[in-house]
């Protein structure tokens, strides 16, 4: 099956502009070509200060204040512990018990 589907996926011939590859080293050349130009060129950026007239006008500065602060160790124990003892693990693997515990 997997012989199969190697054969499947294979380019055999392939055109470019005037020209027709049918080997696979110049497939592979023209691929590599390719991908190269295009991931380094360079980045023309426009700079403008569209994040600068948009970002107050989404964000207070008192908002700002807040989501930029540190909780305190009571804001987290506080949360911590309110959290269900006996919940499903979350991505991390860990339940509520584990870190009232620990």
């Amino acid at each position: 099956m997997a012989a199969i589907r190697h054969k499947i996926n294979k380019i055999y011939v392939l055109q470019s502009k005037d020209e027709i590859l049918s080997n696979q080293a110049g497939i592979e050349a023209y691929f590599l070509k390719y991908y190269v130009d295009i991931f380094s060129t360079e980045n023309n950026v426009v700079h403008n200060n569209l994040i600068h007239d948009l970002i107050p006008l989404l964000v207070s500065p008192q908002d700002n204040e807040f989501l930029i602060s540190i909780s305190s160790m009571e804001e987290i124990k506080k949360v911590v512990f309110s959290m269900n003892a006996c919940s499903v693990p979350s991505l991390d693997g860990y339940g509520g018990h584990f870190y009232q515990t620990h």
